[in-house]
């Protein structure tokens, strides 16, 4: 059994900080290192969080030798609960070799919680025509509103969520702080005559690089039946 050789705390360890939903949280931590290890740390989520995580997602994070106190982005979804605290727990993670020279992953559990109270989105995109029939061959003009915070800031990107594979594209829209109506031109792969195609709009706004701030609303497409048919 080898010992832990890092352990990490939030820097706010007497209560909840206020995070907004679809935001991105810069979570501050402490990493201290243990048994005279000065290396590299790897911060990641933990397996089983400490209440339901509701989609609330960050990826690893390395922190460099020397370095202690860190920030760790948490993203959370638009539907996180805002009538309870979330609380999210940490791994540290370091490779280290054994007494035999081979190379060990030790994990070591966070001591406490991240802790955060959850309120109201900063951002919001509302398709104005949540249903939409669609000809053939046709090009569509998805309208779209947008809200925001004023204590948002930066330019909104209008982008759609999909896969190259799908076939369906779309040249992202920004619109400036004050624009909040626009329309997103969607050059469509076929729909089966009668058929229906959900599509993913996605709105981005950063006020930081590795901080953004995400709505997203759907689109369903309803083709023409074949003619003939009823």
């Amino acid at each position: 059994v080898m010992k832990p050789r890092a352990v990490v705390a939030p820097l706010y360890r007497d209560a909840g900080r206020t995070v907004h939903r679809g935001a991105t949280y810069a979570a501050p931590v402490v990493v201290q290192r243990l048994e005279g290890y000065e290396g590299e740390v790897t911060l990641q989520l933990a397996a089983h969080p400490d209440r339901i995580r509701q989609g609330i997602r960050g990826d690893d994070l390395a922190v460099p030798p020397g370095v202690t106190d860190i920030d760790f982005p948490l993203f959370l979804p638009e539907w996180v609960q805002t009538d309870r605290t979330s609380r999210i727990i940490l791994n540290t993670v370091v490779r280290h070799p054994d007494p035999q020279g081979n190379i060990r992953y030790l994990v070591n559990k966070m001591e406490q919680r991240i802790t955060m109270n959850v309120e109201g989105a900063l951002l919001k995109l509302t398709a104005l025509r949540p249903e939409m029939a669609v000809g053939p061959g046709e090009a569509i003009e998805i309208p779209l509103a947008i809200s925001r915070s004023p204590k948002l800031n930066g330019d909104t990107r209008l982008e759609l969520v999909a896969s190259e594979e799908s076939g369906w594209r779309a040249e992202p829209v920004t619109l400036g702080p004050d624009e909040t109506k626009a329309s997103l031109r969607v050059l469509r792969n076929r729909i089966a005559a009668g058929g229906e195609r959900r599509l993913t709009i996605r709105a981005t706004v950063r006020p930081a690089p590795h901080l953004p701030v995400i709505s997203q609303t759907d689109v369903i497409l309803l083709a023409p039946p074949a003619a003939g048919t009823r």
